[in-house]
Formats: C-alpha cells, sequence, structure tokens
C-alpha cells in the first residue's frame, strides 16, 4: 500500500513539474490600484481629459484622452501592457511618441487595472477594445481611418484582432504598432495556483489572418519576458506588410526610454497618417 501511495504521489509530482515546464510562458494578471487624487492629476496634464465610462453594468473603464492638434487630426490609441501603473506609463510613453505631431492620445486601463472596476479575463478585454475604439470615435471625434493602434506586450493580440474587424468593416486603421509583442502567451488570475490553473490564451499569430494593415514591430533582442523569437514569428505570419526593428541588448521595457527608437515609431505613423 505504502509503495502504491509512493507511487501515485510520485508520479503527481512529475505531472506537476511537466505541466509547470509547459507554462513557463504564463504569466500572472498584475491589476493595480490608482487613487481618485492621482488619477486626477494624470488627468491635469496639459490638453489632457478624463474619461471614464460603463462598458457593461457595474463595470467602468478609466481613460485619458488628449485631442489631436490641429491637421489631419490622427489619434494614437493605446492597448496597454500587463503591469502597475498602467495609465501613468501608456501617458508617458504617448506623449514622448506624440512629440510635436499634434497627434491625439488616448489609453483606457484594462479591467481591474489602476482603478477600472471588474476582472481581468481575456474574453472581456477583447470586448472592452471595442467598445473603447467605438468611444474614441463617438465621442470624441476620431475618424477610423486616422487612427493608429498602439500595443505594449500584452495589448498585442486585442491590437491585432481590433484591426482585423475594423478592416472587414470597412474601415481599416490607419496603422499598427505592435511593443514587445509574443506570438502567444498565456496568462491567468493572480494567485498561488496559477502555475497549474487553466489560463488565458492570447494567440497573436492567430490574428493575422485578418491583418491587411502597415504594422510595425519593435523589440529588444535581450527581452527575457518575451524573446525576441516571438516578434519574429509573428512579424513573418503578418508577411510583407510588417517590419520589425530589433533593438540591440535591449530587454522588455528599458528600450521605452530609447529616443530613436521613439523617433522612428513615429516617423512610421506619421508616414502612414491620411492626408
Amino acid at each position: 500500500m505504502l509503495k502504491i501511495l509512493v507511487a501515485v504521489l510520485l508520479g503527481a509530482a512529475i505531472a506537476l513539474a511537466v505541466i509547470a515546464a509547459k507554462n513557463r510562458h504564463r504569466f500572472r494578471y498584475q491589476p493595480t490600484q490608482l487613487a481618485a487624487a492621482d488619477f486626477a492629476q494624470l488627468a491635469a496634464r496639459p490638453g489632457f481629459v478624463a474619461d471614464e465610462f460603463e462598458v457593461e453594468p457595474g463595470v467602468t473603464l478609466r481613460g485619458l484622452v488628449r485631442q489631436p492638434t490641429g491637421k489631419p487630426g490622427a489619434w494614437l490609441l493605446f492597448l496597454p501592457g500587463n503591469g502597475g501603473d498602467v495609465l501613468r506609463g501608456a501617458q508617458s510613453l504617448l506623449e514622448r511618441l506624440a512629440a510635436g505631431s499634434g497627434l491625439g492620445l488616448a489609453v483606457w486601463a484594462y479591467r481591474g487595472f489602476d482603478g477600472s472596476l471588474g476582472t481581468p479575463s481575456a474574453a472581456a478585454f477583447a470586448a472592452d477594445s471595442e467598445k473603447v475604439y467605438a468611444r474614441l470615435q463617438t465621442k470624441h471625434g476620431a475618424e477610423p481611418q486616422r487612427i493608429h493602434l498602439v500595443s505594449f506586450s500584452l495589448g498585442t493580440a486585442l491590437n491585432l484582432r481590433l484591426a482585423g474587424l475594423a478592416t472587414a468593416r470597412g474601415t481599416p486603421p490607419a496603422s499598427l504598432v505592435l511593443l514587445s509583442a509574443y506570438d502567444q502567451i498565456q496568462v491567468t488570475q493572480d494567485a498561488w495556483w496559477a502555475p497549474w490553473s487553466f489560463a488565458d490564451v492570447y494567440d497573436a499569430v492567430e490574428q493575422t489572418r485578418d491583418s491587411r494593415v502597415d504594422t510595425l514591430l519593435v523589440h529588444g533582442t535581450l527581452d527575457d519576458a518575451v524573446p525576441v523569437a516571438a516578434a519574429r514569428t509573428l512579424a513573418a505570419a503578418l508577411g510583407p506588410r510588417a517590419r520589425l526593428i530589433e533593438l540591440p541588448g535591449r530587454g522588455h521595457v528599458d528600450w521605452l526610454e530609447d529616443e530613436a527608437a521613439l523617433t522612428q515609431i513615429r516617423e512610421f505613423i506619421v508616414r502612414l497618417t491620411p492626408p
């Protein structure tokens, strides 16, 4: 009997180890809180306004919007990554990306992040991204052909899906920019049992089948969260309309401070903004 018990426990341990090894590319949602006073401070930055709206009963998303200045009235709609201080980091990045271009800027925090209500999930994020895209047009007057969809990490598959839907409706976005992108990742709720739980799958490659939009990918060669090989796989799946910029010696996040890289992204966006 003891031998059977030992064998069962050993088998379970091996199974768990195999599962953990297969799931080494898993991540956990990292929902964060943002005090109302801090959110108000972000919304008080020059040109910005707070935008909070209900995506379903009891679920409100927090966002920041800055109208474009002058012509041609183009926008950057940002789908963030998975981490703390989402709105603050997005706002800072968008301001540096826009840098004198007059581009409008918009970002909403995902459910559970920075004071947005609700529980994180891939299905909810996908549905919310459509509502955010519509909100930018109906509430803030953005024309779909003048919206550049920009994402960081987690937002990759959501961004590609949104572009595919818009293209199918006959109003493709101006461009796609995928920063520190992946081919496929899994994300679980933030709990101790996460390595062995069911996970949300974000399959960016699957979403490329409907992509007909010029796309720029930017990735650090030393990214230890999402290897650069994943970005190469995604770029290949996107085909000739995609261009990958690899940044030697850069990681997952640190290259966002690289002004030369940001300049290349800005030039790509400005070039693809319709007159």
